[in-house]
C-alpha cells in the first residue's frame, strides 16, 4: 500500500469517529457548570451582615448570598468548575479507549511508532475541540452567567484566563504526542487529500493558537493591547479555526457550529451594545510628565456623545477610546483595512471622575487620565500630541461606552477601603470624589484610601483631584511610595516610605464598627499588590468581626 493509500485510509478509519455523543454524561457535564453558576447565589446560606450584587436577578440573590463570594471562590463555583475538568477527562478517556486498540496494533506495520502516543495525541484533540467551544462560552464578554447571578465579572474574567491558557497547553500536547507517536498513516510531509487527517494544517493551527496566547500573556498585552485584542481575535483565530477544519474537517465541526452558535447569539449583540465609538468633543488637554489628562463632554447640544443608549456611568467605569493622532495606531501599514485606521484601535480607559460635579448635580463632562507606556505604543503617541500643545478643537477622538460595573454598591457598605496601585488608582479616585461629593447631601460611608505609589509625577496628574480631597471630612487619603526619592513632601501630601500592611489596615478597619458591619474593599493596580489584597481581605473576612466585600477592577471586558 502506498502512502498516499495508506494516508487516506487513515482519513476514513478516524473520520469514522463519533464527534460527539448528545447522549452521553459528558454532554450533561457540559451544560450543568452553567446552570450552577446561574442559581449559585440561591444555595448559599443567608449571612448577617448583607449588601446587595449588582446583576439582572441582584434582587433575587443578594438575600442569600454571603461575603465569601466576593472575597473567595465559593463551593458552587469550584463545584462549576470540577464538572467542566470531568468533562474533559471522560471525553479523553472515552476516546482514548476508541483509539488505543487500532493505534497499537499499527505498531506492527510501523515499529519505531509508539500507538499509545497517538491514542493519547488523538484524544486529547478531541478534549482541545470541546475547548473551543467551552472557551467561547467562558469569555468574559459572555459574562451573562455571572451578571444574571450578581456574581463578580472579573471571577469570569479569570476563568476565562485560565482556560485559555489550558487550552492552549492541551493543544501543544497533542503535538508532542504526535511526535512521540510517528504520524505513521499521514506522514507529516505528505500531499494535501480530502481525508481527514492533514499534519500541516494542523501545526498552522497549533502555531496560531501558541500566537494568541502568547500576545494575551500581561506583559504583551498591557503595552501592546491592540496586537493582542485586534490581530489576535481578527487574525489568529480564523487560522485557529481554519486549520482545524482542514486537519480534521469532521470531527471539529459540531463543535465549531456551538461556539459560533453562541457567539453569534451572545458575543456580537454585547459586543455591539459595548464597543459602538461615537465621536465625542474634547473639551480640555494636559500633558502632565509622562501621563495625558483628556476632559471631554457626554453632551454635545442635544446629541449624546457617551453611552449609546444611557450617558450615566458610576465610579470605576471605563470607555473605549480612539484618538487620532501621528502614530496612534501601531497596525497602520501592517494590517489590512479596516485594521490601520485610527477609529480601529481602541483601548479601555477607566473615567477618573464621578457622576457628581464639583456642584452636587449630574456631572457634563468626563476625565481621562492616559500614562504613557513607552515608544511605540499608543499612548506614548497620545501623549506626543498632548505635549505639542494642540488645543482641544483640534483633536479627533472616538468613545464606546460607559461599560464596567462595581461588584457591589458601594452605598451599602458601613466603610469603605480603597488600595490603589500606580496609575490603577483611577477608579479609585472616582470612588473617593464620589463620596466625598455625595456627603454634601447624603449619608455615606468614611472613605479610607490607600496608594502605593512608585512615579511621583503621578501625583501631577491627579494634582486637581488631590487638592480637592485634602481635608475632606469623609476620605482619609494615604500616600505610600516605594520609591528611592528622599522627597516625601508633593502637591501638599506626606508620602511614607515603604508598602502598607495591607492586613493590618483591613484588621485595624473594623476597631471603631459593629459586629457584622459591611466593609467594601475596592483594589485595582499591579497583580501582586490586587493577590496581597485579596489575600488580606480573606484573612479579614474569615475573623468574623466585620463581612469584607471585594471589588477587584479589570481591564478583562
Amino acid at each position: 500500500m502506498s502512502a498516499n493509500e495508506l494516508c487516506c485510509a487513515g482519513g476514513l478509519f478516524t473520520s469514522q469517529i463519533p464527534s460527539a455523543d448528545p447522549r452521553s454524561i459528558t454532554t450533561i457535564l457540559m451544560i450543568v457548570p452553567w446552570v450552577l453558576i446561574l442559581i449559585g447565589g440561591m444555595v448559599n446560606k443567608a449571612q448577617p451582615g448583607l449588601v446587595q450584587p449588582k446583576g439582572l436577578l441582584g434582587s433575587l440573590f443578594h438575600k442569600r448570598l454571603g461575603a465569601g463570594t466576593f472575597v473567595s471562590q465559593t463551593p458552587i463555583q469550584i463545584l462549576a468548575v470540577v464538572c467542566i475538568l470531568l468533562f474533559y477527562g471522560a471525553r479523553f478517556a472515552h476516546f482514548f479507549q476508541i483509539h488505543y486498540e487500532p493505534e497499537v496494533a499499527l505498531e506492527a506495520i510501523y515499529p519505531d511508532s509508539n500507538g499509545s502516543a497517538r491514542a493519547t495525541a488523538l484524544a486529547l484533540y478531541q478534549v482541545w475541540l470541546a475547548m473551543m467551544a467551552v472557551q467561547i462560552s467562558l469569555g468574559v464578554k459572555n459574562m451573562f452567567w455571572f451578571i444574571l447571578a450578581g456574581l463578580p465579572v472579573e471571577r469570569a474574567a479569570g476563568y476565562h484566563n485560565l482556560h485559555g491558557y489550558l487550552m492552549c497547553v492541551v493543544h501543544i500536547a497533542v503535538w508532542i504526542c504526535f511526535a512521540i507517536g510517528g504520524l505513521t498513516y499521514r506522514p507529516l510531509l505528505a500531499p494535501f487529500c480530502t481525508c481527514t487527517l492533514n499534519p500541516i494544517p494542523g501545526i498552522i493551527s497549533l502555531v496560531a493558537n501558541v500566537a494568541l496566547v502568547c500576545t494575551a500573556l500581561p506583559i504583551v498585552r498591557r503595552k501592546h493591547w491592540e496586537w493582542f485584542y485586534l490581530m489576535g481575535h481578527l487574525q489568529l483565530i480564523p487560522m485557529i479555526t481554519f486549520g482545524a477544519i482542514f486537519f480534521d474537517r469532521v470531527n471539529v465541526f459540531p463543535w465549531l457550529v456551538l461556539a459560533f452558535a453562541q457567539w453569534g447569539w451572545a458575543d456580537i449583540p454585547l459586543r455591539f451594545y459595548m464597543k459602538v465609538m461615537q465621536h465625542t468633543q474634547v473639551v480640555k488637554v494636559q500633558a502632565k510628565g509622562g501621563y495625558t489628562v483628556l476632559t471631554l463632554t457626554k453632551a454635545k447640544g442635544s446629541r449624546k456623545t457617551l453611552g449609546l443608549l444611557n450617558s450615566r456611568w458610576e465610579p470605576g467605569s471605563y470607555v473605549w477610546l480612539a484618538v487620532r493622532a501621528p502614530g496612534a495606531n501601531p497596525l497602520k501599514g501592517k494590517a489590512p483595512p479596516p485594521f490601520g485606521s485610527d477609529f480601529a484601535c481602541y483601548h479601555p480607559i477607566t473615567i477618573a471622575t464621578p457622576p457628581i460635579g464639583p456642584d452636587g448635580q449630574p456631572a457634563k463632562d468626563f476625565e481621562l487620565v492616559i500614562k504613557s507606556m513607552g515608544p511605540g505604543t499608543w499612548s506614548e503617541a497620545v501623549n506626543k500630541k498632548a505635549t505639542t500643545g494642540a488645543p482641544a478643537s483640534q483633536w479627533k477622538v472616538w468613545v464606546g461606552g460607559p461599560n464596567g460595573k462595581l461588584s457591589f454598591a458601594p452605598e451599602h457598605c458601613d466603610k469603605i477601603v480603597l488600595f490603589a496601585g500606580g496609575i490603577g488608582v483611577t477608579p479609585m479616585m472616582s470612588l473617593a470624589l464620589w463620596a466625598h461629593r455625595r456627603s454634601r447631601e447624603f449619608k455615606t460611608p468614611l472613605v479610607h484610601f490607600i496608594w502605593v505609589i512608585r512615579d511621583h509625577q503621578v501625583l501631577d496628574a491627579f494634582d486637581s483631584t488631590l487638592a480637592e480631597l485634602q481635608g475632606s471630612s469623609t476620605v482619609k487619603l494615604d500616600v505610600y511610595t516605594t520609591s528611592n526619592m528622599n522627597d516625601l513632601e508633593k502637591n501638599g501630601l506626606t508620602l511614607t516610605k515603604g508598602r502598607p500592611s495591607f492586613d493590618g489596615l483591613l484588621a485595624s478597619t473594623s476597631a471603631s464598627l459593629k459586629e457584622n458591619s459591611v466593609i467594601g474593599v475596592y483594589t485595582c493596580g499591579p497583580k501582586p499588590l490586587m493577590q496581597a489584597v485579596a489575600h488580606a481581605a480573606a484573612v479579614a473576612n474569615s475573623a468574623g468581626m466585620c463581612k469584607y466585600f471585594l471589588h477587584e477592577e479589570t481591564f478583562e471586558l
